[in-house]
């Protein structure tokens, strides 16, 4: 039997990641209701590094763990050149369970994770460990209806200007995840109005992001635009975090063109959302060359793993595997049995808590509304 898919392997993964994360988030805590109130820069700093010691411990999994191999391809070496320190605002497609944590692996690469973004679902803010760091992350909880949504889009991108250090922020311009079922409503939303019908991509939503181009250039800060392609070659173990947790080696492909910001016309919300649709047609066709030929055109540049995530992780694990046991020992001689009940609840708590996280990442437990408010338009 292999070990790596020995349950109790895993549940002392999770573990490990809910006591590291527990105890980050306190810190993060206390320092977000002292220190960030007088000296945000400061905060940032340091939160740059503990976010970096939870996160990592993902990319270790995926990299030491499950031996993933990603491969970045660039249109030519002007862009490799680009993906050096800069604020980066990316547009990815959103097709697979896992295509945040291989945008990790990639930010990871450039030694941006402690500092990379996203725009999520307002309810992933109460996943425990996950969700609270990425509230003193600063990261943008959204309710996908845009009258709520607009002031907290424009703070947030404001916020993530003000960062010091290099800050990516992941904007998946389609709103939702891709299934089968939403793709049939987005061709025949498109068909019905004459917009481009895409095969491997939803039609993407052009207010929010007409609404970050315009606040970027707003502020006239010199921001790069990432537009990213992954995918999957064929004949490999399905791509989702159990394949990860079971250590099966997964091959990821991920194309990367980087252009600035200034690029993007803003003359009208007409220009710029053409261009946001020319860019997804374009991704459609990076999408049908990968299906052709198992790997994308241009630059080929594979990632090579950093002992920085498996050092931070083995160092956890050790935490974990030493203290954990003694404190329960002594715990269990010297508590009543209302103490260790209390204990053991917290531990099941936090083996609760990973799967609600893992479960959150899968398509069939991905909610969309993607369609409805259409509908309602046509009403």
């Amino acid at each position: 039997m292999n070990f790596k898919n020995n349950i109790v392997i895993h549940m002392f993964f999770g573990l490990t990641f809910f006591i590291s994360g527990l105890f980050i988030n306190v810190i993060q805590f206390i320092l977000y209701n002292t220190l960030a109130w007088f000296d945000i820069q400061r905060f940032r700093r340091i939160n740059f590094y503990l976010n970096y010691s939870m996160w990592s411990q993902i990319v270790a999994l995926a990299h030491w763990w499950a031996d993933t191999e990603l491969t970045i391809y660039y249109p030519d070496e002007n862009s490799l050149k680009l993906s050096a320190p800069n604020h980066m605002f990316c547009l990815m497609n959103h097709s697979f369970e896992i295509d945040w944590v291989m945008s990790w692996l990639a930010v990871d690469h450039y030694q941006k994770l402690g500092n990379a973004k996203s725009f999520v679902k307002r309810s992933i803010r109460f996943i425990p460990i996950i969700g609270w760091s990425w509230i003193f992350g600063e990261f943008a909880f959204l309710e996908r209806k845009l009258q709520k949504d607009s002031a907290n889009i424009v703070k947030a991108l404001k916020n993530f200007l003000q960062f010091e250090h290099p800050t990516s922020l992941l904007f998946f311009a389609e709103g939702t995840r891709f299934t089968e079922k939403k793709h049939e409503t987005s061709i025949q939303f498109a068909k019905e109005r004459g917009l481009p019908e895409l095969k491997y991509h939803l039609l993407p939503r052009p207010r929010g992001f007409n609404l970050a181009v315009q606040t970027f250039k707003e502020e006239k800060e010199n921001v790069l635009v990432a537009q990213i392609q992954l995918r999957f070659p064929k004949n490999q173990p399905e791509p989702t975090f159990t394949s990860l947790l079971k250590g099966e080696k997964l091959k990821a492909d991920m194309f990367i063109r980087i252009f600035p910001l200034t690029d993007i016309p803003t003359d009208s919300e007409k220009a710029t959302t053409d261009y946001l649709y020319k860019i997804y047609q374009d991704q459609d066709e990076l999408a049908e060359y990968h299906a052709k030929n198992d790997c994308f055109p241009g630059v080929k540049k594979v990632i090579h793993r950093r002992k920085e995530s498996l050092l931070n992780t083995m160092a956890w694990t050790g935490i974990t595997a030493i203290i954990l046991p003694y404190l329960l020992g002594k715990i269990v001689i010297n508590s009543s049995w209302l103490v260790v009940g209390i204990i053991a609840a917290v531990i099941v708590l936090g083996l609760i808590s990973v799967k609600i996280m893992i479960d959150s990442t899968k398509v069939n437990k991905s909610s969309s509304s993607y369609g409805m408010e259409n509908q309602k338009k046509q009403q």
